[in-house]
């Protein structure tokens, strides 16, 4: 069978390409639908979400411990809203939602089956809805596995109903050749593959396939054939106004999420939290940063929904739902100032009543005096802030849209508002950074002063020029998708990663990995991993001793105890500063924490040896409890 060549990345500035398709295209389109549909009905659309990892890096002790994270699938639920519009009956199987809750109450490892439990959460929706179409959707890259895994199963259980494809995942892999031979080595089993945001596409999709609409209307879709592949490159992003309508919220249990797993990075700060969900306000992002893919995905500029419309969902949200918190999936939350500050005040005005958080990140020359004020008072509990780096020379390089100045100015703005847990994200390891760079990073860090430092080891994505630029080096190197992981969370998919008393990065040793090194040399990829460890070190625990507000220090008590209960219950590390910040807050440590925190530098040497070389004394904070 011929591949379809890679779609092409609009040029920065282009818009989209809206046209009628061509006369041979679209007889060969309609042809291709009458092979896939010889009814040519489509009435009932199955939906599914994949696990977001394999059987082979799903760890059972890391899913218990509700570590992973846990998003309901909100692009499914929006697709499922448009195809009802249109009188389309859905219907959403989580299969990532179904292997949690079989792990989570499973009393031991050997109780639960991770592939039996995808078999037979499809098998239950395939036979009882009996679907005419299924759609499968993807958004990471290390998804890939199981995402294909699950294709091949509806296909080995229903071969008879077609299947179509699409998230970003699936189009970020048809850029370029190498992504898309890769991506196809084990999903021949697909019909259709939808690019881009499907919103109105796949809607549009079953209307041809229904011939309630022409061939020529089709758009952003490949058509899978037996001799060759059908390619529809037009665009068809969904306007501001039809993203308005409400996602299909009714057709998944969204009150159990946050129960199961991690919903953002902030949900820890709310002890008494009832239920979280996510939402978004708009699609886009002003910024061409190298490293990201959301300006190839979603295409140039930001839409926004109407803020009565984005209310409208918050208040469904609570009212039939039972939530109390939302995190915000926008990419550019702080877009058009003018319009968050309205957003912010209609919140306000119609009495929302809920807490929110913003884990995908802000601009810092947004974070101004006007929409901080307008967050703090509308709810908001945590931001995560992009800074990326410290270094003017590296931020130019990765076109990211701020200067070093101008996140001192963001730092200096958000200290004002102490009750938002503020989160900086740095990366490290661009091309050709070097040690001099790096460190620039960390002295900013230190002069914003912000109450937490995220920093992840430079993961290329595919549909980024920086991705494009690692091609052209190295076109013959392999994809490994599952090994591509850009994410906050701080547990990746790999078997007990940084959860054993031993495992954690903070036992390696990194004291002196900035000294008599040559600051103008790049560092190697497993230097990068102990600079990330002395970063976190010297940037997230030592200023805790420096802290005197409550209201910090009360934040910072709940993200070490939400450390060594869910993300790494071995680390010392993190249970010697949780002592200390017990002991600013109330004049002690906890007996039964110290008592822990012997037993573990006592039995752990690796921990010993850190300790002393970091200078942390568990005697003296044993000293100081009674």
């Amino acid at each position: 069978m011929t591949r379809p060549l890679p779609i092409a990345t609009p040029a920065p500035g282009s818009a989209p390409r809206l046209k009628a398709l061509a006369s041979d295209v679209t007889a060969a389109a309609d042809r291709a639908l009458d092979r896939i549909f010889p009814a040519r009905s489509v009435k009932k659309v199955l939906l599914v979400h994949p696990p977001d990892t394999s059987s082979n890096l799903f760890d059972f002790a890391t899913c218990q411990r509700r570590c992973y994270t846990h998003y309901p699938p909100f692009g499914l639920m929006s697709l499922a809203s448009q195809l009802r519009a249109i009188g389309v009956e859905v219907k959403i199987v989580d299969v990532n939602s179904a292997v949690f809750v079989a792990c989570q109450s499973a009393a031991r490892s050997e109780d639960f089956d991770y592939e039996k439990t995808c078999q037979a959460t499809l098998a239950e929706a395939l036979q009882s809805f009996s679907p005419d179409l299924v759609g499968v959707g993807c958004m990471f890259s290390y998804s890939h596995p199981s995402f294909a895994a699950i294709c091949n199963e509806v296909a080995r259980q229903s071969p008879e109903v077609p299947i179509i494809i699409g998230g970003v995942h699936v189009t970020n892999s048809m850029t370029s050749p190498q992504t898309a031979e890769a991506f196809f080595e084990e999903l021949d089993c697909v019909d259709l593959i939808g690019l881009y945001e499907n919103d109105i596409s796949f809607a549009n999709l079953v209307q041809v396939i229904n011939r309630n609409q022409p061939a020529e209307t089709l758009s952003q879709l490949i058509i899978r054939g037996d001799d060759a592949d059908i390619t529809v490159p037009e665009r068809r992003a969904p306007t501001a106004e039809e993203t308005n309508l409400l996602p299909a919220f009714d057709l998944l249990d969204l009150g159990s999420y946050a129960e199961r797993g991690a919903i953002g990075n902030f949900y820890y700060l709310k002890e008494n939290t009832k239920s979280t969900a996510t939402l978004i306000s708009n699609r886009g992002c002003r910024a061409q940063c190298t490293f990201c893919s959301v300006r190839n995905f979603n295409g140039m500029g930001v839409r926004r929904k109407a803020q009565t419309k984005v209310v409208d969902e918050l208040l469904h949200l609570r009212e039939h739902h039972g939530i109390d918190h939302v995190m915000w999936l926008d990419d550019d939350f702080f877009y058009d100032h003018k319009a968050t500050i309205a957003l912010f005040d209609e919140m306000i005005r119609r009495n929302v009543g809920m807490t929110w958080d913003c884990s995908n990140g802000v601009l810092a020359a947004s974070c101004k005096d006007e929409i901080l004020d307008g967050a703090s008072k509308s709810g908001c509990i945590g931001l995560h802030i992009g800074v990326e780096s410290g270094n003017d020379e590296i931020l130019k390089q990765v076109r990211k849209p701020a200067t070093v100045d101008i996140y001192l100015k963001a730092g200096e703005v958000l200290r004002k508002y102490e009750q938002i847990y503020t989160r900086v994200l740095l990366m490290i390891g661009f091309p050709g950074e070097t040690f001099g760079q790096i460190y620039d990073s960390v002295k900013l860090a230190e002069a914003m002063k912000q109450d937490w430092n995220t920093i992840n080891v430079v993961e290329p994505l595919p549909n980024t020029p920086m991705w494009n630029a690692l091609m052209a080096d190295s076109p013959a190197q392999k994809i490994d998708f599952e090994s591509i992981q850009y994410i906050t969370n701080p547990v990746k998919f790999e078997k007990s990663g940084g959860t054993t008393k031993t495992g954690s990065h903070m036992s390696l040793g990194f004291n002196d990995i900035f000294e008599n090194c040559d600051m103008n040399a790049v560092p190697t990829r497993e230097e990068l991993v102990r600079i990330r460890a002395f970063m976190d070190f010297q940037l997230n625990f030592m200023p805790v001793l420096r802290e005197t507000r409550r209201t910090k220090l009360e934040q910072k008590r709940r993200h070490f105890s939400h450390i060594l209960r869910v993300v790494a219950p071995g680390n010392a590390v993190a249970m010697y500063f949780l002592g200390q910040v017990q002991r600013l807050l109330n004049g002690t440590a906890d007996a039964g924490l110290v008592t822990q925190l012997e037993k573990t530098v006592h039995e752990y040497p690796v921990w010993a040896q850190q300790f002393d070389t970091l200078s942390l004394s568990v005697t003296h904070l044993r000293n100081l409890t009674p």
